[in-house]
């Protein structure tokens, strides 16, 4: 009987445990540490940073890394994606000699950021009717989207998309695009 009643409490004790550590591991959401956006880069990554899968890793603990290389015009073209609990969050992007960063997308508002405007936002809730000779209407890859800087910042650039009637490479009128929403920020480090 008494070995009956200890052998219950053990199982009790190891399923309150799993169901413990089951729930700690759901809860967390948010990475271990806090990446932020800044002119001097996104997180760890600066300008100054190789071009390099192994260098990167460890700059980003717990998230998923990956290297991607596309063809663009018949020349091989790499980025590496760096992204949490399947989501990408930042896109990497190497400098003409394929040696250091050139640029960074930012895909999630979960990235801080030193200044307000993040992923998902309005653009009538960044800028102001009056602010519209700033921006320009994106080519090539961000062709149909509006491309406007941070004005307290010569790296930072907001990447706007929504509807609109404007022909391509036009800029919208104020009414369609202040509708449209950030969907990605861009840095870029010369």
């Amino acid at each position: 009987m008494t070995i009956e009643v200890h052998m219950i409490n053990n199982i009790r004790f190891l399923i309150l445990l799993t169901l413990m550590f089951t729930a700690c591991s759901q809860e967390r959401t948010k990475p271990l540490y806090t990446v932020k956006l800044s002119d001097e880069g996104v997180g760890k990554i600066k300008m100054t940073t190789p071009f390099e899968m192994r260098l990167i890793e460890p700059k980003f603990p717990g998230f998923e890394i990956d290297k991607f290389t596309f063809f663009k015009e018949g020349e091989p073209f790499s980025l590496i994606q760096i992204g949490y609990r399947g989501t990408p969050w930042i896109l990497l992007y190497p400098t003409k000699n394929k040696k250091n960063i050139e640029s960074i997308a930012v895909l999630t508002s979960d990235i801080e950021s030193v200044w307000p405007t993040k992923i998902g936002m309005r653009f009538d809730e960044t800028y102001k009717m009056e602010q519209l000779h700033l921006c320009e209407a994106g080519s090539e890859d961000l062709a149909g989207k509006v491309i406007c800087p941070e004005p307290s910042s010569k790296r930072i650039r907001y990447v706007y998309s929504g509807k609109s009637r404007a022909l391509m490479g036009e800029l919208p009128n104020y009414e369609e695009l202040r509708l449209w929403h950030v969907d990605e920020i861009i840095w870029r480090g010369r």
